[in-house]
């Protein structure tokens, strides 16, 4: 896997010219990527002969999934020989952003949506994560709106519906983090938000004055109700609003206003 040391500790065993084990060799051995992209070697990449044999323990290589790579093993005066060997992906260490959060109005749900991936150290997707849970928290008490985390699936952690209420024209950070890797982050600055127009259901009496709704009620915003002739004005956290106190005969006017904090 990469980025761990391999399962099979490598041994490079020396021999004379007439295939007689060199007991007493004491050259070190050198392991060395010597083709493939973007590899590297893991551990300690040289070993001393002991008895002619010099044992590479905790050696591993670092690459990319699915790609070849040669390890040439050599020594002074000696012939080298190689193996070639195609890592897999490894053990989750990084958060990788791949599609950054975008299109945010305050109080509105991001056109585009944040779209993350669990990689390894040589940042190859680790499709094996179904289990890794990110969670998304926001610089300058933005308040996040939707649901704040996701679930791996195969390695990828999907959000729909996420948005922000926050300071419209100031940078906010949004920081996507999970146990034990290293967390991922952008900025992202909020436009200005959509105005509201409050629209009604049709009002239902009651004993001593009536009830309505607002259709398009929202609790981003903050709701102001008032009515003429004494009448007593109450909106419910669902947008009901419940008139009363109402003398026979007598209606009442309301003014409603929706102003976005």
């Amino acid at each position: 896997r990469s980025g761990s040391a391999f399962t099979t500790v490598p041994q490079i065993t020396i021999y004379d010219v007439e295939g007689n084990i060199v007991s007493n060799a004491v050259l070190p051995i050198t392991a060395s990527i010597t083709s493939g992209v973007g590899g590297t070697l893991v551990g300690t990449a040289s070993a001393t002969p002991s008895s002619g044999v010099a044992t590479f323990t905790g050696l591993g290589l670092s690459g990319v999934a699915g790609s070849a790579y040669t390890i040439t093993y050599s020594a002074t005066g000696l012939n080298p020989v190689t193996e070639t060997l195609t890592p897999t992906p490894g053990n989750a260490t990084q958060l990788a952003l791949t599609t950054q959060a975008s299109g945010g109005r305050t109080g509105s749900v991001f056109t585009v949506q944040p779209l993350l991936e669990l990689r390894d150290s040589a940042g190859n997707l680790v499709s094996t994560d179904n289990a890794t849970r990110v969670t998304m928290t926001a610089s300058n008490d933005a308040r996040i709106l939707g649901t704040a985390s996701s679930i791996a699936n195969a390695g990828v952690m999907e959000f729909t519906g996420l948005g922000l209420l926050g300071i419209p024209n100031v940078p906010i950070t949004l920081t996507f983090a999970a146990t034990g890797v290293t967390a991922a982050t952008q900025s992202i600055t909020l436009q200005e938000g959509l105005a509201l127009t409050p629209t009604f259901t049709a009002a239902t009496r009651t004993e001593d004055g009536f009830e309505l709704s607002i259709s398009n009620y929202s609790p981003l915003f903050a709701w102001t109700v008032t009515g003429t002739n004494s009448a007593s004005v109450s909106i419910s956290k669902t947008g009901k609003i419940t008139v009363t106190n109402l003398q026979p005969g007598i209606s009442s006017a309301l003014t409603i206003s929706a102003q976005r904090p």
